[in-house]
């Protein structure tokens, strides 16, 4: 799977709500990996993957991209997922944009060298609005490397399946917002997201929400949906997990 890290251009292109602001994205490089369970960052242009993707947009590049102006606020999408081998299954990796958009405007510029961020899952609750969550997991430390002021890159969070509260996705429609706490470096309301579109697998409207805020909403001019890519454990690597879990329940009633 092919990623990138992108430069962010310091025009801004429109003010939104007061939670809001775009700004434009130009050039492409380099991709981010954190493994969870092993607590080690990897880079690369191409980063290999197990899993069964059931929402990607990691592809095309709109070269807009979204300032979450206040902190503590969640700003996602909604995902019609495709290739759910179960009808449904646990979230392995998830793949998001990170963005620096210090610097924009004459602000300080600052790189950013950490990061606290939620990413949360919502089922639907009806035309683009949240419903109750499904689950959720928090990303808070270090980078592998600075992101630069008015640049961004795409960070692939892999092994969420051993996560004591595992995330569960229907095969039906479901949202996933992105919530900065915090970061070294620039404020937290420096940073944001990055637009791509369309999603090369499964499907979303060209629409995002904000909590707190109105829903959905969307930035004229632009695809309004985020960089997010989805996946699922492949059936053969969920059938090695129950074997494993046979194998070791005997061990132990031995």
């Amino acid at each position: 799977m092919k990623q990138s890290f992108l430069g962010i251009a310091a025009i801004a292109l429109c003010a939104g709500a007061a939670s809001a602001q775009v700004a434009q994205v130009v050039a492409s490089g380099e991709a981010r990996s954190y493994d969870i369970r092993t607590s080690r960052w990897s880079s690369g242009s191409i980063i290999e993957r197990a899993g069964t993707t059931i929402y990607s947009n990691i592809t095309n590049d709109t070269t807009n991209g979204l300032i979450h102006s206040t902190a503590g606020g969640v700003v996602g999408d909604d995902v019609t997922p495709v290739n759910l081998p179960m009808g449904g299954d646990i979230v392995s990796d998830v793949t998001i944009s990170i963005a620096n958009f210090s610097g924009l405007g004459g602000s300080n510029a600052s790189p950013l060298t950490g990061v606290d961020l939620d990413v949360i899952f919502y089922s639907t609750g009806g035309g683009g609005v949240p419903g109750a969550i499904i689950g959720s997991f928090n990303f808070s430390g270090a980078l592998d490397a600075p992101i630069n002021p008015l640049s961004f890159a795409l960070v692939t969070f892999s092994g969420l399946g051993s996560l004591p509260g595992l995330i569960s996705v229907p095969d039906a429609e479901f949202l996933v917002g992105v919530r900065f706490n915090g970061a070294t470096g620039p404020a937290a309301t420096s940073l944001g997201q990055v637009f791509f579109g369309p999603p090369t697998d499964g499907s979303s409207a060209s629409r995002y929400f904000r909590l707190p805020g109105v829903n959905p909403t969307n930035a004229p001019g632009t695809t309004n949906n985020f960089a997010l890519e989805v996946q699922v454990p492949t059936p053969a690597s969920l059938g090695l997990l129950a074997i494993g879990g046979l194998v070791a329940g005997r061990r132990r009633r031995n």
